[in-house]
């Protein structure tokens, strides 16, 4: 610690009462010598009685102190002695000297590594302005993975379906819906009866990400090979039009009326026919015991030219 000066002593720069200034005692030979020793007495020519020099007090070790040269002009300024090792260090000043100085210490430890999320892939950090926190500002990403089984491909004809498993389970799903339906029943062939064909329809039927839901494939009669009058007369259908469904939302609104929504799967197959239609059997599914029989229908099936008319006959009998 520095002490403070005497007040009683003249101001730093004066000639003192001794001759000597600037903190150094003038010898009779005009050369000046050291005021004190190291350890803080006497040492060399002493100065005369009444000498403004100071005892020296030894500091601690302050290895990042600097002092400017105007700092140590005076005659009462302190001789600083700073000791560049460690005060409680117990080797000697040979030993000190004669030391090889070691590797630098390292200052900063190494950072550790950062933990990323399951499936995540570092990538350079992203630099903006704005505070969201987001995975391209933390230097991670996560990417989109699909684990899809390969499609079995639409089929052009019946027995390429039949070929494929996937197909063929579908084809078969649909065959068993109908039979259960009661949607006809085989017979003879009439003489000179119009029989309308028909043909397989596959489709693949996707989710709202894009996964596969399942396989369809669906009997569907060629309504072109109706001949009117004969099997078909009526196929008119009304249809509603969406100006219709929001003046009923909104009246069913503005007087709080209960509303409800109602979906029928299959609606065309729950129509009731009022002609006789005979058709083929389904392609691949023909009964091993009656092969040359067709399919006199009890509903009405997709295809047909009076299906739409079927339904809305059926569906306003029950509403009326």
């Amino acid at each position: 610690m520095f002490s403070h000066p005497d007040p009683s002593l003249p101001p730093a720069g004066s000639p003192s009462p001794t001759g000597s200034a600037g903190g150094a005692h003038a010898s009779p030979g005009g050369v000046a010598g050291p005021a004190v020793s190291a350890d803080g007495s006497p040492g060399g020519a002493a100065g005369p009685a009444g000498s403004d020099v100071r005892p020296l007090e030894v500091l601690p070790a302050l290895p990042a102190l600097l002092l400017p040269p105007s700092a140590l002009a005076g005659s009462r300024c302190f001789r600083l002695v700073i000791d560049l090792f460690s005060t409680t260090s117990t080797s000697t000043p040979a030993e000190r000297s004669t030391a090889r100085p070691g590797p630098p210490r390292q200052v900063a430890a190494q950072a550790a590594p950062r933990l990323l999320p399951p499936g995540a892939l570092p990538v350079p950090p992203v630099s903006n302005q704005h505070g969201m926190v987001t995975r391209g500002k933390s230097g991670f990403r996560l990417p989109v993975l699909y684990h899809t089984a390969p499609l079995s491909p639409v089929p052009r004809t019946y027995r390429g379906g039949l070929a494929d498993p996937n197909w063929r389970g579908a084809m078969q799903e649909e065959f068993d819906a109908l039979l259960a339906n009661s949607t006809w029943d085989l017979v003879p062939r009439p003489h000179r009866a119009n029989i309308v064909t028909g043909k397989w329809i596959f489709k693949h039927k996707f989710k709202a990400d894009g996964s596969l839901e399942h396989y369809k494939a669906r009997w569907v009669l060629c309504g072109f090979t109706q001949r009117p009058g004969i099997d078909f007369s009526e196929t008119f259908s009304p249809v509603v039009k969406p100006a219709t469904v929001r003046t009923v939302l909104s009246l069913a609104l503005s007087r709080r009326w209960p509303v409800h929504q109602l979906d029928v799967k299959n609606t065309f197959l729950h129509g009731t026919l009022s002609e006789t239609v005979y058709c083929a059997q389904p392609s691949g599914f023909e009964d091993s015991a009656h092969p040359d029989y067709v399919c006199r229908l009890n509903r009405s099936l997709y295809g047909l030219k009076q299906a739409p008319y079927a339904w809305y006959s059926r569906f306003a009998t029950y509403l009326l």
